[in-house]
């Protein structure tokens, strides 16, 4: 059977109908009329032509023939398949396959032997690990990841499938432990065909703490959802776990692992171009329907009235003429963000907004009726987005959120200007690999919410200037997901708190480092609250009303360093720990009203204790 449609092969790229066989599960079905890939090849095949590619591939084949994977270094586990026929032959690959009486590191009939829980591969090998139907089956999953994390050069990723319901349980289910070498079944075995033909047994059926599970050995997990060809209803679930790089001393002025290379590209080849005045502002209404592949818009000078969302395809640049020439301006009661990603399941990638303003009408929208969801009204917002940029850009009068970004990476905003917000400048829910260099003032006019906002993520760098919110200044919290690797360079007054931290119960809140000013704030210029190893070096927290910097929470800011370079007076109390707070250090030198603070009977340390101290506690 066929299907009707024509579908393009993210693995060849062919392009025609689908083999249907009526007795397979949709996942390991609708195969490739030349190929014979199947869906969950296919998205792992599309996960990494849209990580590797450039826009101009429409296929894993089309990436090989332009010799865009020459110079990868990838590492496959499995031994059979479409992917594996076309990735062998490529200068820098490497596959493996697991027998147990062939030595580690050995081959039998020119495939390695490797265990994952204990691969022989050096540290950094990897720009790409691919798996598929791998880890249901693998003991000791938390080493297995840490392998894995271990091999991945920093920013790298492991983009692998799993057979998992939709939506995913919310716990973990383990079918069987490994005692003594010996199997112990916890549940009623069950099997899958292993790639030499034989039967190897499932061990774990995964949850939503998956996340969790990665997060707590060095990697960073997203899972994208696609629904296979005409049954929409069915979605396979797709996974990249990302290695997200450490963040550096005060002398690293970027974020963990971001450079410019993350940005999308001024001009994307291939796009068509389009060019828009004001009078023909219909036309940014359909651009995901008529440029489903992504499209160059060039917005004329003038005023962009719009009372429609704007549904952004992948490969899309928004460029006005400057912000002093081109607004787009919500109107009232439009009740939508002014623009957002067009695929919230399937995510997008490559969006660029740069030279212009937004305006939204902010007292004037209100959530429409029967909508649930929290955000209704953004500026921008982005959700699983891979690879997006604003910059040179001014957003006012907005309801919610000027900028937004829910679980998304590789994330650049810079030179924007955002103030009049009903909640905040930016807000993220488990964003990673992000740049933020932005300004924010008179935030949280709608409802207390903070200039900037942090919820989740690993990577994450904000060289920002926040004043006057009713919430914090800069704030960052680990409720949504577990958050680490941050670097804060501040310039924060007439807020609540200039820096405040805030782990959860459930998520860890560490490897946070704090530089810059923060002045003039109703409460504390920093509080640690339940949160571990946070630095604070050339900082000048003064004239804040309540506290200087400040330790605190039920679990205590434990771990935390304020080295010489610091200046924190004239607070109503300079530095506090309470509560559980312990192991926090500062030096002789910190210029504090309260002179020289110790805790624990430990020394001061200096500077070069501090980039020990630092280096050492974000690799643990």
């Amino acid at each position: 059977m066929q299907t009707q449609n024509d579908y393009m092969c993210a693995v060849c790229g062919f392009k025609g109908p689908l083999n249907v066989e009526k007795k397979a599960a949709p996942r390991d079905n609708y195969r490739c009329g030349n190929c014979r890939s199947m869906v969950r090849q296919r998205d792992v095949a599309q996960l990494f032509v849209d990580e590797f590619g450039d826009g101009m591939s429409p296929s894993l084949t089309d990436l090989l023939k332009r010799g865009k994977l020459d110079d990868l270094a990838i590492y496959e586990i499995g031994m059979t398949g479409p992917v594996w026929s076309r990735l062998k032959k490529l200068p820098n690959y490497t596959n493996s396959y697991f027998w147990e009486d062939v030595e580690l590191g050995g081959s039998r009939d020119g495939v390695r032997c490797e265990d994952v829980r204990a691969l022989t591969f050096d540290d950094e090998s990897f720009d790409v690990v691919l798996s598929f139907e791998v880890f249901e089956h693998v003991f000791d999953i938390d080493q297995a990841i840490r392998e894995i994390a271990r091999v991945l050069r920093p920013g790298g990723c492991h983009i692998f499938s799993m057979p998992v319901p939709y939506p995913l349980p919310e716990a973990t289910h383990v079918r069987a432990v490994m005692k003594d070498g010996e199997i112990e079944h916890l549940d009623k075995p069950h099997y899958h065909i292993a790639g030499d033909g034989s039967k190897s047994l499932v061990v774990t059926d995964f949850g939503s703490d998956f996340q969790d599970i990665h997060a707590r050995n060095g990697l960073q997990l997203s899972i994208v959802y696609r629904s296979a060809p005409n049954v929409p209803e069915n979605r396979n679930a797709t996974f990249v776990a990302r290695k997200i790089p450490v963040a550096g001393t005060s002398d690293a002025a970027r974020s963990p692992g971001w450079s410019a290379d993350t940005v999308p590209p001024a001009s994307l080849p291939g796009v068509p171009t389009l060019r828009v005045k004001p009078s023909e502002v219909g036309a940014l209404y359909t651009l995901a329907q008529d440029y489903p592949e992504g499209v160059h818009v060039v917005l004329e000078e003038g005023r962009f009235e719009t009372d429609q969302c704007i549904y952004l395809p992948s490969n899309t640049i928004i460029e006005g003429q400057g912000r002093d020439a081109t607004t787009i301006a919500l109107k009232p009661r439009s009740n939508c963000h002014v623009a957002t990603n067009a695929d919230y399941v399937g995510g997008n990638h490559n969006i660029l907004v740069q030279k212009l303003s937004v305006t939204a009408a902010r007292a004037k929208q209100s959530r429409p009726e029967g909508y649930t969801a929290l955000t209704y009204a953004c500026g921008f917002y982005f959700k699983n987005m891979q690879r997006v940029t604003v910059q040179d850009a001014r957003l006012s009068d907005v309801t919610q959120n000027a900028l937004h970004f829910n679980n998304s990476r590789d994330i650049c905003v810079r030179d924007v200007d955002s103030f009049d917000l009903g909640w905040s400048g930016l807000g993220t829910s488990g964003a990673s690999n992000i740049h933020v260099a932005m300004t924010v003032s008179k935030a949280g006019l709608e409802t207390t919410h903070s200039g900037i906002h942090f919820d989740g993520g690993i990577g994450i760098f904000c060289d920002s200037e926040v004043t006057d919110t009713t919430g914090n200044g800069i704030m960052i919290d680990s409720a949504y997901a577990p958050l680490s690797h941050c670097e804060v360079r501040a310039r924060v007054s007439g807020c609540y708190r200039g820096v405040s931290l805030s782990g959860s119960a459930d998520n860890a809140l560490e490897h946070v480092f704090i530089t810059g000013t923060v002045t003039d704030n109703r409460k504390a210029g920093v509080m640690v609250s339940n949160s571990d190893y946070v630095v604070m070096d050339n900082l000048v927290s003064r004239d804040n009303d309540e506290h200087g910097v400040l330790f605190q929470g039920r679990n205590g800011g434990n771990g935390g360093l304020i080295t010489s370079t610091c200046t924190i007076t004239g607070n109503g109390t300079d530095i506090a720990s309470i509560h559980s707070s312990q192991n926090n250090w500062t030096n002789t030198h910190a210029a504090t009203d309260s002179g020289l603070w110790e805790t624990d009977g430990h020394p001061a340390v200096n500077r070069t204790a501090f980039d020990r101290f630092f280096g050492q506690s974000a690799q643990r």
